[in-house]
């Protein structure tokens, strides 16, 4: 099978040796938080396997609504057995896994910081908007392309 591996500045290489999958997912845990996310396609197969540094993974099948799926928290042991498996086309047993629907939203930091001095609010009198102690966001999004 032809794959095809991203890293966190969305180079790729096609077919490296499977020893760098382990040089990938370390890459992926030194980028910035802006580029936290390496992925490995089966280009035979379309479907591709993404891991980021907030702990997901996330398996859809590329360009189709609707067939993500994301798992989390994943250790680097189970990101590459799940790339390998990718690799050698095995889909039907990719599927078999604990997926959940839809990609997780992982915000690095769910907590404000309680000391953000409090924004002016719109009329003089207005209570005035302070931060909270967590962001209220929804935790699962189907709909996304990867």
């Amino acid at each position: 099978m032809n794959f095809r591996t991203s890293d966190t500045n969305g180079q790729g290489e096609q077919n490296p040796h499977l020893s760098r999958l382990s040089i990938l997912y370390a890459e992926m845990l030194e980028a910035t938080p802006e580029h936290g996310d390496v992925a490995v396609t089966n280009t035979d197969l379309g479907w591709h396997i993404s891991a980021h540094r907030g702990g997901q993974v996330i398996i859809a099948e590329s360009g189709k609504r609707g067939t993500a799926r994301h798992m989390f928290p994943v250790s680097k042991e189970k990101v590459i057995q799940l790339w390998k498996m990718l690799i050698d086309g095995q889909i039907e047993k990719l599927q078999a896994e604990p997926w959940k629907p839809g990609y997780q939203i992982n915000p690095p930091d769910r907590r404000i910081l309680n000391s953000a001095a409090p924004r002016q609010a719109q009329s003089e009198d207005a209570e005035p908007v302070r931060a909270t102690e967590e962001l209220k966001l929804p935790l699962y999004v189907d709909q996304w392309l990867l």
